[in-house]
């Protein structure tokens, strides 16, 4: 394989030997040690190969042997260099293409991060960028097994790390510390208070002593289970007291809306224009007057891919949206449905560990604003646990 790229690249002739017997020429250029190769008869005619510089040499070797010699086929790179010597541009081009090629195979340009489950893939990202791995980087002033050393001491969620650089790609593994199983204090004593007023539905002790009935009413900070717990001796014992109390409670709340409002309004379509991200540098390719004071931008970014291979090459589409502050007010449907909104977004947050059995809304308005109550019929736990402070008598 190497033999052959040297021909290719010194440059050769195959050439056809003319002669009643042309393996007299071979047995010649064999004596005077000239390299002919690839001898080959195709019928009646004999072929053989040999490089440019010996074969201008090589007539007088063909006259003793009562030989012809004619070229059928040039090739090599002095050959691809004459036929364009006239394009000198290309030949530029092809030097600055693999210039090129040689400077970018020297930086970084891609990263891949796996491994990474609860923490943030984004500030991973910016804590290497500060340990100096970031796309661009210049490997040979990278030190992987240091920027991997001050990643574990920077942030504790980690607890291996390894950075793996393949050409220009780098590949990032990680593994998350564990985290232990949360542990209930189960030694200090307490008891189990109601934390709002409600009716109870049903209870789950696991331990304590019970202290309600399903049914019965229960105010906020009622002793619900007890953690004191007295035997048939008449003896007492403190425990931690454990369970589960379900009741019906009912949540109040007000939503209030100015019927006189300022909001966005919409100008026109929106206009797209397009920026070349390269590296960390953004090049406008495009150019809009599009915006103003009120504007929304919307972009979204595809990367490039050269076999099966991340490049930091990347185009931008923003979509920008133009908005007028405008007066705004509303009728009486409007701001009623605006509140429902709010008090279902209040109740998908707010009463997220309740079950929300029924909602009961009451709509009203002055001059000035409009006003939704929204009474919530909830089921939820109201166990809520209190110690127990023990106080013991100093004997002087």
């Amino acid at each position: 394989m190497i033999l052959r790229i040297l021909r290719y690249l010194s440059g050769y002739v195959r050439f056809e030997i003319i002669s009643r017997f042309p393996e007299r020429f071979l047995n010649i250029t064999s004596k005077r040690s000239l390299r002919v190769w690839g001898a080959k008869r195709e019928g009646a005619r004999l072929y053989a190969c040999m490089y440019m510089k010996d074969y201008l040499s090589i007539r007088p070797v063909a006259r003793a042997a009562s030989a012809r010699l004619k070229i059928t086929q040039k090739k090599g790179v002095p050959v691809i260099l004459r036929a364009h010597r006239g394009r000198v541009g290309l030949l530029f081009g092809a030097a600055a293409f693999l210039l090129v090629i040689f400077v970018m195979s020297q930086f970084i340009l891609s990263i891949e991060i796996t491994g990474a489950d609860r923490v943030s893939v984004s500030e991973l990202k910016e804590e290497l960028r500060e340990e100096g791995l970031y796309v661009g980087a210049f490997k040979p002033a990278l030190d992987y097994d240091m920027i991997a050393r001050n990643m574990l001491i920077k942030d504790k969620d980690l607890g291996w790390m390894a950075v793996n650089v393949s050409g220009s790609y780098a590949s990032v593994e990680l593994k998350e510390e564990s985290l232990p199983p949360p542990v209930e204090d189960i030694s200090t004593p307490c008891n189990i208070k109601a934390s709002r007023d409600g009716v109870i539905v049903s209870s789950n002790i696991a331990q304590g002593a019970s202290m309600i009935e399903k049914g019965s009413g229960v105010i906020k900070d009622q002793l619900l289970v007890s953690g004191v717990i007295e035997d048939a001796a008449g003896g007492v014992s403190f425990v931690h007291a454990s369970a589960e109390v379900i009741a019906k409670t009912v949540r109040e709340m007000t939503f209030s809306l100015d019927k006189d409002r300022s909001s966005l309004e919409p100008l026109s379509a929106s206009v797209s224009r397009y920026r070349a991200g390269i590296f960390s540098l953004s090049v406008p390719l495009s150019f809009s007057n599009a915006g103003g004071e009120y504007a929304a931008v919307r972009s979204e970014e595809r990367g490039m891919r050269l076999l099966d291979t991340d490049i930091p090459l990347s185009v931008i589409r923003e979509d920008v949206y133009s908005f007028d502050l405008c007066e705004k007010r509303f009728s009486e449907k409007e701001a009623r449905t605006f509140l429902e909104r709010q008090s279902l977004l209040y109740e998908a947050f707010a009463l997220c560990d309740c079950t929300v059995e029924e909602r009961e809304y009451d709509f009203s308005y002055d001059e000035e604003r409009c006003y939704l109550k929204v009474t919530y019929h909830c089921l939820e736990d109201i166990a809520c646990q209190n110690p127990i402070i023990i106080q013991k008598d100093e004997e002087e």
